[in-house]
């Protein structure tokens, strides 16, 4: 258990500063006011690693890992929701068309005008 704590914490941290960096692809998901403290706390917690975390309690592992996953997962989602948005909005856009092409094609009593609009409007307002 401590070994694969350690291991998780080190990968995050590792994978953490390389996402935050200059290029890194979370760094727009990131608040700017926030990034350069927690890269600071990522850099002090690797130092701390290898010097007295080797001999740290599994506690410490365990507040540490936390802490960084509770501001990095929230880039992290950030990040996957901007990521996917383009695909996303195609994917609904056509659902709306292919939506808007059946309705138009309708021409059963059962299926009266207003309902016709209702449907149009909502996807309307969903776009």
């Amino acid at each position: 258990m401590f070994k694969k704590l350690r291991n998780d914490l080190e990968a995050y941290c590792y994978e953490m500063r390389g996402q935050l960096d200059e290029y890194g692809s979370f760094v727009p998901y990131c608040d700017p006011a926030i990034r350069p403290q927690y890269q600071a706390d990522i850099n002090e917690c690797v130092t701390w690693l290898y010097e007295a975390g080797e001999t740290a309690p599994l506690c410490d592992y365990e507040q540490r890992l936390t802490k960084f996953r509770d501001i990095g997962e929230a880039i992290r989602r950030r990040y996957r929701y901007y990521e996917a948005l383009p695909d996303t909005k195609i994917a609904y856009e056509k659902s709306c068309a292919r939506i808007e092409e059946r309705m138009s094609k309708m021409t059963d009593l059962t299926l009266l005008p207003e309902d016709r609009d209702i449907v149009m409007s909502k996807c309307m307002v969903a776009s």
